[in-house]
């Protein structure tokens, strides 16, 4: 299971705060992204709380299937578009896919990558403030 800083993946954000009010800074201090093997699910979670993370999303088996889908939701909870490191992207990408021995398996995992990475995503609030990462496409 990898772990990056939330402040290495994601730049440039010009919000303050997310949706459930935690800061800028909060997220820079506390906050991870990675992949989980055994779930097969990208991650994002706060850690201001030493008992349980503040926001944890990817927490359920593929719940998130791409680092495209992981992006698109950091930017709903901020509300604004966001810079990423393409570089982590691209670790993340290759830690997924180092996890499989089918070759049929990577080449679709890619062939969702390439769709998640030029959709367009709306995510459901209601959901979102729920701690699920559900989506809808437009």
């Amino acid at each position: 299971m990898s772990r990056y800083r939330f402040s290495d993946f994601a730049k440039e954000i010009k919000a303050e705060k997310d949706i459930f009010g935690n800061t800028l800074l909060d997220w820079q201090k506390y906050g991870w992204i990675g992949y989980d093997d055994p779930l097969e699910t990208y991650f994002m979670q706060l850690d201001k709380d030493e008992d349980y993370p503040t926001v944890w999303y990817g927490i359920k088996w593929l719940e998130i299937k791409s680092p495209y889908v992981l992006t698109a939701l950091i930017e709903k909870l901020f509300g604004c578009g966001i810079q990423f490191n393409q570089e982590i992207i691209d670790a993340l990408i290759d830690e997924r896919n180092d996890n499989y021995q089918e070759i049929e398996i990577v080449e679709r995992l890619k062939e969702w990558d390439n769709r998640y990475r030029k959709q367009t995503f709306t995510f459901q609030e209601e959901y979102i403030k729920a701690g699920f990462a559900e989506k809808v496409f437009e």
